[in-house]
């Protein structure tokens, strides 16, 4: 009998030792979950009044004078979407116009004799060709944030950036 108290004993000891270790790491403080932060990234920003224009260096891994394509195209992005306005068959893409403020990239053959000059060498030895874009607000250009888009048709989503122009209120 003696055996089977201290059988019991035993067990009650054991089992409640388990409730007090499961008791204490209930109360552990757990580590939060990791939220899932939406992609974010840094975006140029050219700022411009009504009337001014200005050019934002850019550089890209792909070539700014691939031939065998529309190269360098730039639209803006509404609703998640990729925009080019290319009602005007001769400039291809290559220039976005609206609410008086326009953006535009070189065609190949500029693109290429810019991204050649001397001082962008230190680029070129790393295979990276610089490129500018002309971006233009008019007199009576709206005021207001514009994201827009430049991507080149030839690279398979790499060669792609977003920037943003803010037209300035007179």
């Amino acid at each position: 009998m003696r055996s089977n108290c201290l059988a019991l004993v035993a067990v009650v000891l054991v089992v409640g030792g388990f409730k007090a270790v499961n008791h204490s790491a209930a109360h552990q403080p757990t580590e939060p979950t990791p939220v899932e932060l939406p992609k974010l990234k840094i975006v140029p920003l050219v700022v411009l009044k009504a009337g001014e224009t200005k050019e934002l260096l850019l550089s890209t891994r792909c070539t700014v004078g691939i031939t065998r394509s529309e190269g360098l195209q730039v639209g803006e992005m509404l609703d998640g979407q990729f925009t080019v306005d290319d009602s005007d068959q001769e400039t291809n893409g290559r220039v976005w116009q609206r609410h008086g403020l326009s953006a535009e990239v070189p065609d190949f053959k500029k693109a290429t004799l810019f991204a050649a000059l001397p001082e962008y060498e230190p680029l070129k030895k790393n295979g990276i060709d610089a490129f500018v874009v002309v971006v233009a607000a008019a007199k009576d250009a709206q005021a207001g944030l514009h994201e827009l888009h430049i991507a080149d048709a030839t690279c398979s989503g790499t060669c792609v950036t977003d920037f943003r122009v803010l037209v300035l209120a007179p």
